[in-house]
């Protein structure tokens, strides 16, 4: 995927697909401990043999990933030198490359969910009219995805791992609470929205959740803005709606964009009450001749 964008799309258009079929999406957002820094050199350097890296490239990447270390200061006192045995450099380009070669080959693992992946980002989805074999299938999934973490010197974040059933406003109703879903004694809280590449996902996607979080920080910097207005000129205040509110509305806008009209309501009356405070104007005056200022 090229971007979150194209990742979320390939994402929702694979849930209402299903929904379309009559079928309940139960859905595993995946949340690994510390992903980036507990990375086995080895097990790397051996997947991209497997992937058919030369000989030199491996070795090429053995010098750049060995051999380091680190030291900690605190109040100007440094602590010995110890050597980094795992993880990828901080901060680096290779690094989330690196990563994605590592976990590359995690949907091999007898998953009977559709994996989706983008950077440390994973969601197991399954589809299914019946509510047993929903959570039958997570629950094998979930073994197995512990066992493939396990060979691979990864830890499941279980406390952060959610799970969430989505689909028509009926077939929700009818899922019973129970069974559970358990990994190793720890409950999967199971969620009515979550967050998934930055676009609050609910329970019948119709973005009611994403909607009132975005339309929460909108409020929060209009605010601000009016406060400004009284000392910043017309120009500033608009670089400000841009930059701090306009990002709101466009985000993942694609995904999330067809909206009933009492979602979409809620969004233009912030964007013009945005346009009122910039431009000074009262109620008096038509909200599509100062929309023209942003």
């Amino acid at each position: 995927m090229h971007s979150t964008l194209t990742a979320l799309i390939d994402i929702t258009d694979n849930w209402y697909l299903n929904i379309d079929s009559g079928l309940m999406n139960a859905i595993l957002f995946i949340d690994l401990k510390k992903a980036f820094d507990t990375i086995d050199h080895e097990i790397l350097l051996s997947k991209l043999e497997l992937y058919g890296f030369r000989d030199v490239s491996v070795n090429l990447f053995r010098d750049y990933l060995t051999d380091r270390t680190q030291v900690t200061v605190i109040n100007n006192v440094n602590s010995e030198t110890s050597r980094i045995r795992c993880g990828m450099p901080q901060g680096s380009i290779l690094g989330p490359l690196l990563f994605l070669l590592y976990i590359n080959d995690l949907p091999n693992c007898d998953l009977l969910s559709d994996v989706r992946m983008y950077a440390d980002d994973t969601n197991l989805t399954f589809a299914s009219d019946d509510s047993e074999e929903l959570f039958s299938s997570l629950t094998h999934d979930l073994s197995n995805l512990k066992q493939w973490l396990d060979s691979n010197r990864l830890s499941l974040n279980v406390l952060k791992t959610k799970c969430l059933f989505a689909g028509t406003r009926y077939k929700i109703s009818s899922l019973p609470s129970e069974p559970y879903i358990y990994l190793d004694g720890h409950l999967i809280e199971r969620v009515n929205s979550y967050k998934c590449l930055g676009v609050q996902v609910d329970q019948t996607l119709s973005w009611e959740a994403h909607i009132c979080k975005v339309a929460s920080k909108i409020a929060k910097v209009l605010a601000a803005l009016r406060r400004l207005r009284p000392i910043c000129p017309q120009g500033t205040l608009v670089t400000i709606y841009k930059s701090l509110i306009l990002p709101h509305f466009d985000y993942c806008s694609a995904v999330w964009g067809c909206l009933g009209n009492g979602l979409s309501q809620k969004l233009e009356k912030l964007q013009n009450r945005a346009a009122r405070i910039i431009t000074g104007s009262g109620w008096d005056v038509r909200s599509t001749q100062i929309l023209r200022v942003l």
